[in-house]
This record gives structure tokens, C-alpha cells and sequence, in this order.
């Protein structure tokens, strides 16, 4: 979805000619996802894993085009933020051993780096957010030197007066100011995106927005920004208070750029609807292909405009059209790390229990409002394990901590995935991680808060995180799930 941007200017125009593409390019859409074939088979999961570059004393290595250039990988491409990467993983079917295959090549592409980075003097690094960035390191000079970039942080700054803060409140407080979108560099994910039929698109959209908050909870990998202790995933807060327009536009009553969203969905034409009504044009570069021809010849349009406004509306969940032929919900929320055996297990966990609910039927939707589903996010986000969520069982809707909720859905998400054609030994194996991780609260934020705690009662506040940074990166380099870590120093206890 980060959609290539290839004009550094527009002409006054522009915006007018756009959004008449985006309004044509729904009713092409509509008509698109109506065809007879078009998105069958929808048996494929895929996956985006953002990175972190660090020199050997943990702090971000900067040379992020370097890296990509010497690895010569079709699949790492660049973010925003000069020391980060990411890797698009291979699509799989979902039959067989899909999450064996998406840990094998995770860990294969870490290989790959650790070779190559060497050249550079930097490691990469899976984790939602790194310890050691300082306020310095997220300002505009460090983003990646690429168009895309620089059209983004110029059109943002359009939509404000000046400088945004960033308040954000834990056990302790971060409040900054940025001016640069560049601030979004401190947050990096793992991205799920899950095929569906377009006739059930809406419906698996829904459901992936229900199920990210339980597995939210209990998958926390982001709970320190400049030496504070803030949310489970702070990742969460920082980007959307980072984005240029959440304050403006919740002071509108308005949806932000980046969001949750504002209700359950309404058919698979208004999931596309929303994005294109509730935001602004913000890069308004119209290509060569008309839809409405594009339509008339008879081949899947490529929606150019549509994908490009999409990719400048960073939703939480969104939906995704490939003009490939296949209609997809990219799932967002999710931090990167900490090992490639905990992010298959979060992706095995979201397919099973969203294909479960999809098959249910929409019952959720009528069940829940949705406004307590946007509620547990929220506290998912910021309180971990112990979150309080909303779930509608099929007795009625209960409030239970985020790790029982996660226990009793094991079970659901293990029969979608059964209905996927997933093998029972994958299913075992890769819930089984997610079950632990609930059970003993020990997910990659706790292990960070903890070892932080232990290391800064002993030394500086600067020295125990750059510890932390390094005592992380050789424990994820053993791949072992971040449940089984030990205890994160002598004196700490879990």
C-alpha cells in the first residue's frame, strides 16, 4: 500500500481532476468486485515486517538504501525513517503449513541482513519500538531520502499550523513536540493481510477489527519511548498522535487519518466509501489510466487513484483492492518481534479466529457496538494482559481480562483454521505460543519493562537501555518465543 509517489508538485487542478477519479473509480470498483471469479480463490495470508537498523551498541544505524541496495532482495524495501526496513513476505495458501513457511522466511531474510548489514556496521532488529531512539533521531533530517517521503511531510504540514505534541501517559509521561512526519520512524509493525471473496469482504473486515484487540493484549512489544514506561504498545498512541491531523480532526469531530474507524461496516462498496469521503485529497498525482475506460475494455482497472488515497489513509484495519484480481484486509495494529516464531503464532491466532467469526456470520456486529470494540482496542493497547474486553459470546456479551478472553478463543480460532485446511501439528504449535504468552503475561513489553526496571536501579538510565537493546537482540536471535525468555537480569523477576 505505500503507493509510489512520483511528482514533487501539482498544478492547481490536480485535486479537482483526482477526486473525480477517486468518485469514478468506486463505481468502477463496485462493478470490478461483481464479476463472476474475480477474487477466487481467497486462500492466501501475506505479510509486511517492519525492522529496525542498529549499530553493535544499539542505537539506529541510518543506512537503510545501503542495506537494501547490497541485499539485492526484491522483497526488503525502505520506511520512513532512514534506519528502518521491511520485508514483504512471500503470500501462502492457507492449506497446509502456512505459519511454518512465514517463520522459515522471516528468519532466512534475518540471515540474509545479518550477513549484509555487517558491511555497514548495523543489525536488524524486530521490534515495535526501539529503546535506545532519541528525540534526535525523529526529526525530518533522518527520514529516508526518498520522494515519497518528502511529498508526504510537506502535504501533512498543509493540514496544520504548526507543530503537533505528542502527550502520552503510562506509569510515567512523554509529552514532545515534532514537525516532521519523520517521528513515525520509532514505530514499527507486522502486517497481516488475509484474503477474502468480495461478497464477504465487509464481514472479514469487521471480524479482523473485533479480533486484533484480544491478540493486541496479550502481543505488546512497545512500552518504552525516550526512557519512558507508557502504553503496552505505545507504537499505537505515538502514530496516531504523529500523523499530522488526530488533534485537528478529533477537534472537528472528524475521523483522523489514522484511526480505528467509526462503526461496523456497511457492504464492501462502503469500506472503500469511507476511506475516499471522510479524508482529504492529500497527494493528488492522477495517472494515465482512466478508470471508466480501463472499465469499458474489460480488464481489471488498476484504480491508481483509489490505491494512492488509500495509502495516505492509515487506518488501523483497511481494505485493500489488487489489481491482480483479489480483494484483501490488511491488519495493521500488530508490533514487529519479538522473534519470528511469536509474529506466526499472532498471525496464525488473527486467521483462525477472524475466519470463525466470518463464518459465524455478522451476528458480532449486532451483539457488540461498536464503539465497545474501538473501546478495547484502545485498552488493549495500553494495558496489555490485563485489559478489560468486551466479547460477544453466543450466551452474551461479557467483560473479561484480555488473557482469559484470549484463552477461551484458542479453541475458535483453532476450528478456522482447521476449515482453512491447516495442519493440526501447525494449529498446536503456533496457538500454543499465543496460549502461553496469556497464561503467563509474558509478552515482549513486559520483558522490556522488567529488564529496564532491574537494569536502571543498578545504572544509568542511558546504559540500561542500551543493555536492554542488546540482551534483546541475542535472545531473538535464538528464536526461542518470547514467553520462555529467563527472567531479564539477576534481582528482576517475571
Amino acid at each position: 500500500m505505500g503507493a509510489r509517489i512520483g511528482a514533487e508538485a501539482f498544478a492547481d487542478g490536480d485535486r479537482e481532476i483526482f477526486r473525480r477519479r477517486l468518485e469514478d473509480s468506486l463505481f468502477v470498483l463496485d462493478t470490478v468486485l461483481r464479476r463472476p471469479g474475480f477474487g477466487e480463490p481467497a486462500d492466501k495470508v501475506g505479510a509486511e515486517l517492519e525492522m529496525f537498523l542498529i549499530t553493535e551498541d544499539g542505537t539506529p544505524a541510518p543506512v537503510n538504501l545501503a542495506v537494501i541496495a547490497a541485499a539485492r532482495d526484491e522483497r526488503l524495501t525502505h520506511e520512513v525513517g532512514s534506519f528502518n526496513l521491511e520485508l514483504n513476505l512471500t503470500p501462502r495458501r492457507f492449506a497446509g503449513r502456512p505459519f511454518t513457511g512465514i517463520q522459515t522466511e522471516i528468519e532466512a531474510v534475518l540471515g540474509l541482513l545479518a550477513d549484509v548489514g555487517r558491511q555497514f556496521g548495523a543489525l536488524a532488529l524486530p521490534i515495535g519500538m526501539l529503546p535506545t531512539l532519541r528525540l534526535g533521531d525523529l526529526g525530518s533530517d533522518t527520514m529516508t531520502d526518498v520522494l515519497r517521503y518528502r511529498v508526504l511531510d510537506r502535504e501533512l504540514r498543509r493540514l496544520r499550523d504548526g507543530p503537533f505534541r505528542i502527550d502520552i501517559s503510562g506509569p510515567d509521561e512523554c509529552a514532545i513536540e515534532a514537525d516532521s512526519i519523520a517521528v513515525q520512524a520509532a514505530c514499527c509493525s507486522w502486517q497481516v493481510h488475509i484474503t477474502a471473496v468480495p461478497e464477504q469482504l465487509a464481514i472479514t473486515y469487521d471480524a479482523v477489527q473485533l479480533a486484533t484487540a484480544p491478540l493486541l493484549a496479550v502481543s505488546g512489544n512497545s512500552p518504552l519511548l525516550l526512557g519512558q514506561r507508557l502504553w503496552q504498545e505505545t507504537r499505537i498512541a505515538l502514530y496516531e498522535q504523529g500523523m499530522g491531523d488526530h488533534a485537528a480532526a478529533t477537534a472537528a469531530g472528524a475521523v483522523p487519518r489514522v484511526s480505528f474507524g467509526s462503526g461496523w461496516t456497511h457492504g464492501t462498496a462502503g469500506i472503500f466509501e469511507d476511506l475516499v469521503r471522510d479524508h482529504e485529497v492529500l497527494v493528488p498525482q492522477w495517472s494515465d489510466e482512466d478508470p471508466l475506460t480501463a472499465l469499458q475494455r474489460g480488464h481489471n482497472p488498476r484504480l491508481d487513484e483509489l490505491r494512492l488515497h488509500q495509502s495516505t489513509v492509515w487506518r488501523w484495519n483497511r481494505p485493500v483492492y489488487d489489481p491482480a484480481g483479489s480483494v484483501r484486509v490488511e491488519a495493521r495494529a500488530l508490533p514487529s518481534g519479538p522473534t519470528p516464531v511469536d509474529m506466526a503464532a499472532n498471525t496464525a491466532f488473527l486467521v483462525g479466529l477472524t475466519t470463525h467469526l466470518t463464518t459465524a456470520g455478522s451476528g458480532f456486529t449486532t451483539a457488540l457496538p461498536f464503539v465497545a470494540a474501538k473501546e478495547n482496542f484502545y485498552r488493549a493497547a495500553a494495558i496489555g494482559p490485563q485489559a478489560l474486553l468486551w466479547w460477544p459470546f453466543p450466551d452474551g456479551v461479557r467483560l473479561l481480562p484480555a488473557a482469559e478472553l484470549v484463552c477461551e478463543l484458542i479453541p475458535v480460532a483453532a476450528d478456522g483454521l482447521l476449515a482453512l485446511g491447516v495442519d493440526h501439528a501447525e494449529i498446536d504449535r503456533y496457538l500454543s505460543v499465543v496460549r502461553c504468552r496469556a497464561t503467563t503475561g509474558r509478552t515482549g513489553a513486559r520483558w522490556q519493562q522488567r529488564a529496564f526496571e532491574a537494569l536502571r536501579r543498578r545504572s544509568s538510565t542511558e546504559r540500561a537501555l542500551h543493555e536492554l537493546v542488546h540482551r534483546y537482540d541475542e535472545l531473538c536471535t535464538t528464536n526461542e518465543p518470547v514467553h520462555t525468555w529467563p527472567a531479564p537480569f539477576r534481582g528482576a523477576t517475571q
